[in-house]
């Protein structure tokens, strides 16, 4: 989308992420990626943000703690910025709500100013429904056709004129919004970009 089709499609994107949040996951348990059986592992929220650190042989990005570590940019940032992170994710619902985790990648569908389909579900989480917002308020800035657009805040008038209390809206999005930088990291520490990396941290410190 241009510039003027993104404006347009504001609305359509906010309501797709109350569709989102409005369905129906209750035959499923647990928090975190969704497994082939359709549950989760993780048994709340921020435990499965913390598990952002995890290091396990059989992940794809096994061996980027050594690498992020060994490299000009060290891991000490990383760290205080995880620290961060699991200080904000105590203010997570207890509540599930099903997570697309993936809406900026050529995933999200649009015609005539409306949502037309959402595809490639394999990021699909259950966890708190602002990750998904996240996903717009932390990326926004690297998409030069949504600069200038202020989802955060359209986002708590859109809550607001629909009568949803959401509870420490704040430090539930910087929670999500600091994981998915986390990520970002690790994935760049594993191909070597560095320079990204950098630009990444320095988007979260600041």
């Amino acid at each position: 989308l241009n510039a003027a089709e993104m404006q347009r499609a504001i609305p359509a994107v906010l309501h797709l992420l109350d569709d989102l949040r409005n369905a129906d996951i209750s035959a499923s348990t647990g928090f975190g990626p969704i497994e082939m059986d359709g549950n989760a592992v993780f048994e709340r929220w921020p435990v499965y943000l913390a598990d952002i650190t995890s290091n396990r042989e059989d992940d794809r990005m096994f061996g980027w703690p050594e690498k992020l570590a060994n490299s000009s940019l060290g891991i000490d940032r990383f760290n205080r910025i995880v620290d961060r992170m699991n200080e904000l994710s105590v203010f997570a619902p207890q509540e599930r709500y099903l997570i697309h985790s993936d809406l900026l990648h050529f995933n999200l569908l649009m015609e005539n100013d409306m949502v037309s389909g959402l595809i490639d579900w394999g990021c699909a989480k259950y966890g708190d429904f602002l990750y998904d917002l996240a996903w717009f308020t932390f990326w926004a800035p690297w998409h030069e056709n949504m600069q200038g657009i202020d989802w955060r805040g359209l986002a708590k008038e859109h809550y607001a004129s629909t009568g949803l209390d959401v509870p420490h809206f704040n430090q539930r999005l910087k929670a999500c919004e600091l994981h998915l930088g986390l990520d970002s990291v690790i994935y760049c520490a594993h191909t070597n970009r560095w320079e990204q990396a950098e630009k990444v941290l320095r988007q979260m410190e600041e």
